[in-house]
């Protein structure tokens, strides 16, 4: 399953499931084509997946550059990439725990 649907089932019903997945639904072909750039840049491991470090970069790109947001835990500490989890950040935080563990395995 893709990112999108796990996120959905772990919200479970409601209103604010079907909000979410209206809205994105309106933006992700936005958000695909700002990132295809960037992602195509980044460097992947082994098993063809970004590691955590790139994925910190292409998402504060992708906000600094689309909304001139600075996230709190995704943005460079001293010019270094942390090498935590992005779903670490702080904005994450406000997810459900459900949520933010169906991101943090991805």
């Amino acid at each position: 399953a893709d990112l999108l649907d796990e996120i959905i089932a772990a919200m479970g019903p409601g209103k604010d499931t079907d909000f979410f997945q209206q809205r994105t639904t309106e933006h992700l072909p936005d958000t695909r084509m700002s990132l295809a750039p960037i992602l195509a840049a980044l460097p992947r491991n082994a098993e063809g997946k970004f590691d955590r470090s790139a994925v910190r970069y292409a998402l504060h790109h992708y906000f600094l550059r689309s909304y001139a947001w600075r996230l709190q835990g995704l943005d460079p500490v001293a010019s270094l990439w942390n090498s935590s989890s992005p779903s670490a950040a702080q904005v994450f935080h406000r997810l459900p725990v459900n949520v933010r563990d169906v991101i943090e395995k991805r």
